[in-house]
């Protein structure tokens, strides 16, 4: 191997390194990062990568069912590109209507600013939600 690819190849380790320093992801399989938790179950996960040029480039929205409740609620929670949690733990519910008793596969993309829009069948509503994790308004 020559100087250059040895040059090369502790580049990339280095580059490799500095980037998993400060990460959430945990490098033992065992140890699972939380993302719903709770005692209910959480089903029909979703990922949508925010791909725009936003402070957020690179999150991760995740959303699914919980049924901590009771209820089918759609919860919704957003990872940084690191892996750290960045809404409250167990996401935020940003739909506890009632579900009856099954749920079908259901929608979630990421806008241009960041934005997670969340549509799924139940009274077919969908919700656009900002990075704030604040609930910004119900589509029709």
């Amino acid at each position: 191997m020559g100087t250059y690819q040895r040059f090369i190849l502790l580049v990339a380790v280095l580059m490799l390194v500095a980037s998993t320093a400060f990460s959430q992801w945990s490098t033992n399989p065992a140890d699972n990062l939380v993302i719903g938790g709770g005692s209910g179950s959480q089903t029909i996960p979703h990922v949508a990568v925010v791909t725009e040029g936003t402070s957020f480039l690179g999150s991760s929205y995740v959303g699914f069912y919980n049924t901590e409740s009771g209820n089918y609620d759609m919860a919704l929670q957003l990872l940084s590109p690191d892996g750290n949690i960045l809404f409250p733990a167990g996401g935020i519910i940003i739909s506890g209507h009632n579900q009856d008793t099954w749920v079908m596969d259901w929608g979630l993309a990421v806008d241009a600013e960041a934005n997670a829009l969340v549509s799924f069948c139940g009274g077919t509503t969908a919700f656009l939600l900002p990075q704030t994790g604040i609930l910004k308004g119900l589509l029709r």
